[in-house]
């Protein structure tokens, strides 16, 4: 495993949990003992049922493992789960059996990844590290939303739908001045200058995907 070390990630293994659902024995256990060899915290599920049941909110990045067919709960059922309670948790695939069609309906709703048996080790552990990187984006965008008053939601939604300072001051009966002042707050909280990557930002928070087309943008 020297070869993996550059792929750690810099915020460090117990600041990362990597959530792997399969629900083959022999494949559980042994993915499980490899990526925490790899130095991952990982926590391990014969199936969805079972995650859902123990799965409690943290701050620190996730990234869910999870094979494309299995009895109780697909992969597809898993991943609707998600998005029915909110969870943008990267999720990546892994299956020797699922169609193309099967593939490009997993991607659609919004899956990270999809790793096709056999594969390598080490893709696996690579495309797990990205992940985490990406979920680490995500929070760190989605505390900044959440550190912006109700006001300056407002104007940040208001901003990124194409609304003009004038208009919305029209609209809110109120200066412009003051919409100005709100959106010199909302481009501060978030380290950006442009409108552009405001928009960016806002569309990570749906899709959080997205941020890996716009690294390093936060």
């Amino acid at each position: 495993f020297d070869n993996f070390a550059k792929y750690q990630s810099k915020e460090g293994s117990m600041d990362s949990i990597v959530y792997l659902i399969d629900d083959d024995d022999s494949v559980r256990e042994a993915l499980s003992s490899i990526i925490a060899e790899y130095g991952l915290n990982v926590r391990a599920f014969a199936s969805g049922l079972e995650f859902f049941e123990a799965y409690e909110p943290t701050v620190v990045s996730e990234v869910i493992v999870v094979d494309m067919k299995m009895p109780l709960m697909t992969g597809l059922e898993l991943q609707s789960r998600l998005a029915e309670l909110d969870l943008l948790i990267p999720t990546i695939f892994i299956s020797g059996q699922s169609h193309k069609e099967e593939i490009i309906e997993c991607l659609k709703s919004g899956a990270a990844d999809f790793l096709l048996k056999p594969f390598k080790f080490e893709e696996l552990l690579k495309t797990i590290e990205k992940n985490l990187s990406l979920d680490t984006r995500y929070k760190e965008i989605k505390n900044k939303f959440d550190s912006l008053t109700p006001r300056e939601k407002q104007v940040f939604e208001e901003l990124v739908n194409g609304q003009l300072l004038k208009e919305i001051a029209i609209k809110w009966d109120v200066s412009e001045s003051v919409i100005k002042l709100h959106k010199s707050k909302v481009m501060e909280k978030f380290q950006v200058d442009s409108l552009q990557e405001l928009t960016r930002i806002f569309l990570s928070l749906k899709s959080p995907q997205l941020l890996n087309e716009n690294q390093g943008e936060t």
